[in-house]
């Protein structure tokens, strides 16, 4: 997913915004579901995943003349108990260079 969302941005320079509204739908929990072919904004893309998952991700990318930024969140309640975990990964390109980082967040909410 991450790779295919900084493709995107290499090769379609202007200025624009893209968004992924959390997928699969409903609230992720101790079960896999299919992540399939996903709704608004991961189409653009051409993301279609063949395979269960545990979680839920979303994801925001920009482009700038100059730069190009994206953010994916993962979020989960693998044991169930209705609070969620997230990983956060960011990344800039600029000057042809990729920044790349990531957060966990296991605070539950």
């Amino acid at each position: 997913m991450e790779k295919d969302i900084r493709d995107y941005l290499q090769r379609n320079q202007g200025s624009y915004v893209v968004t992924g509204d959390p997928w699969p739908a409903g609230a992720p929990g101790a079960q896999r579901k299919m992540f399939g072919r996903p709704g608004t904004g991961w189409g653009t893309l051409g993301i279609e995943v063949q395979s269960t998952v545990y979680y839920q991700y979303s994801f925001v990318a920009t482009s700038l003349p100059a730069t190009a930024t994206y953010w994916i969140l993962a979020e989960g309640d693998l044991d169930g108990d209705g609070n969620r975990s997230s990983l956060l990964r960011t990344g800039t390109l600029a000057a042809a260079t990729w920044t790349l980082t990531e957060a966990v967040d296991d605070t539950k909410y």
